[in-house]
């Protein structure tokens, strides 16, 4: 593990464009706290272990990589570690251009019932168990047409892992409509989170942030429901509102959210609570409440690229008045933040989307002329 990161961090130097291009003993741990996801009944198999290890760096490091050149490069660098310290005898196979394995592990591997961390055997079983997920989304929800093709359900993997984690928080990096909204509300679906987006209104502005803030926080601390904040950058309607998500993403409290009252309200509703434990200070009551807030609140962040060229050579924003990103290089996207660049679709992927559309929908035949 040391071996790659030291490789990683080496290879992969911090530019301007590529300004989250920074590896750290932060990433390093981020791997063993995937490892520590395993169980010994399921990860009894050296092999497997090695593979879980291998997706976790994966995860990791080359999640963070925007170009194919670069992921290119770390899959030789994970190779070649990977042959010199291990002996998984199909390795080759998972790094094929052309169909190969799947390198996926998740939580709901063996069934949306089952929350062990387990390796997915195919893409098919992976399937199966998304569709029955995003029937049971629909069955109580605004209806969402995905359609699962195989980047998609890597994706949807990729941020159940984050956001499973003690106060995981994910950046999701794409074109607009590339479905990264759909894909986090049927995560937080799967893991049994409920999502919490603010509404943008022609008066909305700094102090109804807080008050929406306010309502997350005491859902969550207070009462203990797990919450997936769903924020864009289309909503960044005040640049101050980056200050209080920087906040949340570097530590998971926001100095003075809550006026003395407020916490006065929020102490005396957990008193009865934490005396369970001999916890009866204020301050330690106060406490508890923003820790208990901390792994039931996680964060989705859905942005589009900024800075880049568009296709006609200009720059996507205006370097006059480039506006608001949450793809900007704040300390709590840094080190807080799993960075997932959304990737083009591939020409089988445009050709299956195709196909389900021509499939659903009704064209009226032709009359002869």
């Amino acid at each position: 593990a040391l071996a790659l990161h030291d490789k990683v961090a080496s290879t992969f130097r911090k530019t301007a464009i590529n300004f989250h291009y920074e590896f750290t003993v932060r990433h390093l741990a981020n791997v063993f706290q995937g490892l520590l996801m395993s169980t010994p009944d399921l990860f009894d198999d050296p092999v497997k272990f090695s593979r879980l290890w291998l997706h976790e760096s994966e995860r990791v490091y080359a999640d963070r990589l925007v170009s194919p050149a670069d992921l290119e490069s770390y899959n030789k660098i994970a190779q070649g570690i990977c042959k010199k310290y291990f002996s998984i005898p199909d390795l080759d196979d998972y790094y094929k251009k052309n169909d190969p394995k799947p390198l996926i592990f998740s939580h709901f591997a063996q069934g949306l019932g089952d929350k062990l961390y387990d390796e997915v055997d195919t893409y098919n079983g992976l399937y199966k168990i998304l569709v029955e997920a995003l029937d049971e989304y629909n069955e109580t929800n605004a209806v969402m047409d995905l359609v699962l093709f195989e980047d998609a359900m890597k994706h949807i993997c990729r941020i159940s892992r984050i956001i499973s984690n003690p106060s995981g928080h994910a950046l999701l990096v794409g074109v607009g409509g590339s479905g990264k909204q759909s894909l986090s509300r049927l995560v937080a679906h799967i893991c049994g989170y409920a999502t919490y987006m603010i509404i943008i209104s022609g008066s909305y502005n700094l102090s109804s942030f807080r008050e929406d803030l306010q309502k997350m926080y005491r859902r969550s601390g207070q009462k203990g429901e797990g919450i997936m904040f769903l924020f864009t950058d289309s909503q960044i309607t005040d640049e101050r509102f980056l200050v209080y998500i920087n906040d949340l993403l570097s530590s998971g409290e926001i100095p003075d959210l809550f006026p003395a009252e407020d916490k006065d309200e929020i102490v005396n509703a957990m008193r009865g609570e934490t005396k369970a434990g001999c916890w009866t200070r204020r301050r330690t009551v106060g406490i508890r409440s923003s820790r208990r807030s901390r792994p039931t609140c996680t964060s989705c962040l859905p942005s589009r690229p900024s800075g880049r060229t568009s296709g006609s050579g200009h720059s996507a924003s205006s370097p006059q008045s480039p506006p608001p990103s949450l793809t900007g290089s704040s300390p709590g996207q840094r080190a807080a933040c799993s960075a997932l660049p959304g990737s083009s679709w591939t020409k089988l992927t445009w050709a299956r989307r195709a196909s389900v559309l021509l499939s659903t929908s009704s064209c009226p035949s032709r009359s002869p002329v």
